[in-house]
């Protein structure tokens, strides 16, 4: 059966985080979508302790395909590319695999996403290492029952326990109408990013997808600067559409390399870049390894 969302998670030997994320994604109040798992090339140990993980919790039978390559460098771009030709759904839902989603966030995306625009949420709420320990206990404990795990966003537990920061309270625990009123009281267009944004398949494939040539830092930024440049409109939904991040550090993050970056973003809008070479079209049948499903 057709999905609607094809959820796209970036993952890269950081299987423990996705472990424990994973029963906010099987008790989503709208479970009409897809998991595709872009793996950079994660060890052999942390994809069985992962495809354990989705038999143990998949009570909502949600569909699971793990796409991989051998670990040869950063090339997240190349396992996104792979991934957007392997979604089934019109729609695309691109996160990290370190992010909790609220309960509403795949309902309330498809709600927002509209032909001719892409969304963002506006809402990366970092979870300190003790929340992450918390976290840890629950996916352990199989505690993954939809009104005990949107419990603790609604009652602020998240807050209450010192797991982020109280100037996100507000963010995390705000539903429904309240949150579309306070979208629109802060509404402004913003950037792609890979962390909570969702796009259609179409747009994906019309600027050919994330450029191979990048490498880490702002690749989703060029991404959506190339939607833009194709006359996809963007909007920020900062209160509707909610995600937690497990944090953790990044000593992959090369200073002189995100300077670099940033340059080339000033060209591309410079120059109203759309669609570049190095991209989806440049994959072949034999390059996509999906190495495991659970339908």
């Amino acid at each position: 059966m057709a999905v609607q969302f094809s959820v796209i998670l970036s993952a890269y030997n950081n299987f423990a985080a996705l472990n424990r994320a994973l029963p906010f994604w099987f008790n989503q109040t709208c479970l009409d979508f897809e998991l595709i798992i872009a793996d950079d090339g994660s060890t052999q140990e942390q994809i069985a302790s992962f495809h354990a993980a989705v038999e143990r919790l998949n009570n909502a039978n949600v569909s699971v395909k793990h796409i991989w390559h051998e670990d040869e460098g950063f090339d997240k771009c190349g396992m996104l590319n792979q991934a957007i030709l392997v979604a089934s759904a019109p729609r695309l839902l691109f996160l990290d695999a370190d992010m909790l989603p609220r309960f509403d966030l795949v309902a309330n995306h498809i709600c927002l996403l509209k032909p001719g625009f892409f969304i963002t949420g506006g809402s990366h709420v970092n979870v300190n290492e003790a929340g992450q320990q918390f976290l840890a206990e629950l996916e352990q404990g199989a505690v993954n029952k939809a009104n005990q795990l949107s419990s603790l966003f609604a009652s602020k537990a998240f807050v209450e326990h010192g797991f982020i920061a109280k100037n996100k309270a507000s963010r995390v625990s705000t539903f429904g109408i309240q949150a579309r009123v306070k979208d629109f009281l802060t509404w402004r267009s913003n950037a792609f990013t890979g962390a909570n944004s969702s796009c259609w398949k179409s747009d994906a494939l019309r600027v050919n997808g994330f450029d191979k040539d990048w490498g880490y830092g702002g690749l989703d930024r060029d991404f959506g600067i190339r939607l833009t440049n194709a006359g996809t409109s963007s909007r920020r939904h900062q209160y509707s559409l909610v995600a937690l991040h497990q944090e953790h550090g990044r000593p992959y993050r090369k200073a002189d390399k995100v300077r670099q970056n940033k340059v080339m973003l000033k060209q591309r809008m410079r120059d109203k870049a759309i669609k570049i070479e190095n991209g989806i079209d440049k994959l072949t049948e034999k390059e996509i390894r999906i190495i495991w499903a659970n339908k």
